[in-house]
């Protein structure tokens, strides 16, 4: 009795993120509410004793929150979410992130150069460089400020084709890096070592 009262008057106020649709905000709510949230859901969120089971249930619980407070059109958030995904390991759900982020013409660039990167991590270097080759084809030619926006395309597609086996193409997107930017990454050790092993 009295001890449960204590705990729950100790417990300091949390952040919350208010699900209406109506309302999309953090709010500082009182325990209490806090609470009642968490009484309510204790079925999906009470662990079974099988780690991998319960975070699969939990992510997919924090996935249905997220498709209900992020609108579609939102591509910040979209590639945000599919930067956290990434740090924490989870590159299928970074995908799907990235690519909800690549429908939106201003951050197509910097989503389709995530995208290659995630496809990379998993070991798909096709994909990776079907999705770079896009992010190539949908830029201006010829205009220097968008060479130099495609620094970080460019080198995915180098590493890309590296992979793949396709010297000549890999040897060719390094080549540009170097070209617009010789201390992008270590675009230069890849020229050379590219060139030493090409016929």
């Amino acid at each position: 009795g009295s001890g449960s009262a204590r705990s729950t008057s100790a417990m300091p106020a949390v952040r919350t993120i208010d699900v209406r649709p109506s309302e999309q905000r953090i709010t500082r709510s009182p325990p209490c509410r806090t609470r009642e949230y968490t009484s309510t859901s204790t079925d999906e969120s009470t662990p079974t004793g099988d780690e991998a089971a319960d975070f699969d249930r939990l992510l997919g619980i924090f996935r249905a929150g997220l498709a209900r407070n992020i609108e579609v059109e939102d591509s910040d958030s979209h590639y945000d979410l599919g930067v956290a995904f990434r740090e924490m390991g989870l590159i299928d759900e970074a995908i799907a992130e990235f690519q909800k982020a690549a429908q939106a013409p201003r951050s197509a660039l910097r989503a389709r150069e995530a995208l290659g990167q995630c496809f990379l991590d998993r070991g798909s270097p096709e994909l990776a460089a079907a999705t770079l080759e896009r992010a190539v084809a949908e830029r201006a030619p010829g205009d220097a400020s968008e060479e130099s926006r495609l620094l970080g395309v460019l080198y995915l597609l180098g590493e890309a084709h590296a992979r793949l086996g396709r010297v000549a193409p890999a040897r060719a997107c390094f080549e540009r890096v170097v070209a617009t930017d010789i201390e992008f990454r270590d675009a230069v050790t890849r020229l050379t070592q590219l060139s030493a092993s090409s016929p």
